[in-house]
């Protein structure tokens, strides 16, 4: 085999297994059952949920294949959906993400004014959790199977 091909099958390889990671990562995220009002704690989920599924398919050292993208309409849908939220939402903010910020002053009951505030953000349907954890695990099925099968590849071209 020539060097290459061995060092792209390699990257490949790496990224395949690294990617398998983020969507442990995202499912991680996506397992949460918790649908308080805690804004933060939501919030970072959120984030840590879309960031981590769509960190593979990002620009950057380990960016896979176009190839990885789902091809099936439901899981193609929520990978749009994960990859608009990552984009415009949670890790780069657009006018139309739906987060906004408030302040007012408001008197206590002893009319002593106090300023409050507040955010709102446009927060990932908790319905849709099960899906996401679903599109994970199938994502992490295929780079591992993948990353298998050129592991192999790279022992019998070293005659292993």
């Amino acid at each position: 085999m020539e060097d290459a091909k061995r060092r792209g099958l390699e990257k490949l390889k790496e990224s395949l297994i690294l990617a398998a990671k983020d969507m442990d990562q995202a499912t991680a995220a996506a397992l949460r059952t918790d649908t308080s009002t805690d804004e933060a704690w939501r919030r970072a989920l959120e984030t840590a949920m879309a960031a981590a599924y769509m960190r593979p398919f990002t620009t950057g050292a380990w960016k896979l294949p176009g190839k990885y993208a789902p091809k099936d309409r439901a899981a193609k849908e929520l990978h749009r959906t994960l990859e608009t939220l990552r984009n415009k939402v949670y890790a780069h903010l657009d006018k139309a993400s739906g987060r906004s910020a408030s302040m007012k002053t408001v008197k206590t009951s002893r009319g002593i004014p106090t300023i409050s505030y507040g955010s709102a953000w446009w927060a990932f349907p908790v319905q849709e959790l099960h899906a996401v954890q679903a599109l994970c695990y199938d994502q992490k099925e295929r780079f591992l199977t993948d990353a298998a099968a050129i592991h192999v590849e790279l022992e019998e071209a070293d005659g292993v």
